[in-house]
């Protein structure tokens, strides 16, 4: 093979090991998302709901309360957000602190009830399959003292109609790693649903506190046809025939 002939062979190898390198992303089509902080102090209700806001491809919700009297304090936060059509991120919190006995109950959650996301390859010729992976942390603090008591709980999951691509639930108190994937078709339009939640109960006098989180991010690869992997396949051949051939000389 003549020398001007193996560069334009070695240009199109390396056209095709960066189209399959070509990323694909989510594109945001819907989303509907609640926050909460509600409860009881010493028989009497409360009730915080979040506020929504968006612009470009961000979206959230969030609530952040506050009520002191001369016998207590209490406070809760629910707040969820998805970010540049790839990144969650929910955090909830309460908190109740009293020198006297009294009764609390606080519970603050957040849900992103619908993300309708549709998978979009990045580049037109790199062939409709996608891989998607999610890798995130779910974490609590406790400050759970006394005679309070509490729950965590935290729900990520992926679907496409009826079929369910992921889905992960953790109760625990401890930081815990997120890691799921599945494969789709560029075009395909996927509902991700996460919601979390904190509740605790405490008896005054008492200063006691419970937060949970969870982030992460969502990465979308596209994946080559087979054509191209056929066709890097025997390009490489081809190199290194040549390259046998010089050697030989």
């Amino acid at each position: 093979m003549k020398t001007n002939l193996l560069k334009p062979l070695v240009a199109s190898l390396l056209l095709v090991g960066c189209v399959s390198a070509q990323a694909a992303h989510f594109e945001v089509l819907g989303y509907n998302a609640t926050s909460r902080y509600s409860g009881t102090v010493d028989f009497t209700d409360f009730n915080f709901n979040g506020d929504y806001t968006s612009g470009g491809n961000d979206f959230g919700t969030a609530v952040s309360a506050i009520e002191t009297t001369t016998d207590y304090e209490h406070s809760g936060n629910a707040s969820g957000s998805f970010l540049g059509g790839s990144f969650l991120d929910l955090t909830t919190s309460v908190s109740f602190s009293s020198a006297n006995p009294i009764e609390y109950y606080g519970i603050a959650t957040a849900v992103e009830k619908t993300v309708q996301l549709q998978v979009v390859a990045d580049a037109g010729d790199i062939g409709p399959q996608v891989n998607v992976s999610f890798a995130g942390l779910s974490s609590t603090f406790s400050g759970l003292v006394g005679s309070s008591e509490g729950t965590f709980q935290t729900s990520v999951r992926v679907s496409q109609g009826s079929n369910v691509l992921a889905n992960f639930t953790t109760k625990q108190f401890a930081d815990q790693n997120v890691n799921f994937a599945f494969a789709a078709q560029a075009g395909d339009i996927i509902v991700l649903s996460a919601s979390q939640g904190v509740h605790m109960n405490a008896s005054g006098p008492i200063d006691a506190s419970l937060t949970g989180m969870l982030y992460g991010n969502f990465t979308v690869t596209a994946v080559p046809e087979p054509e191209q992997y056929a066709m890097l396949l025997a390009g490489l051949g081809l190199i290194a025939g040549v390259a046998r051939r010089r050697s030989s000389r």
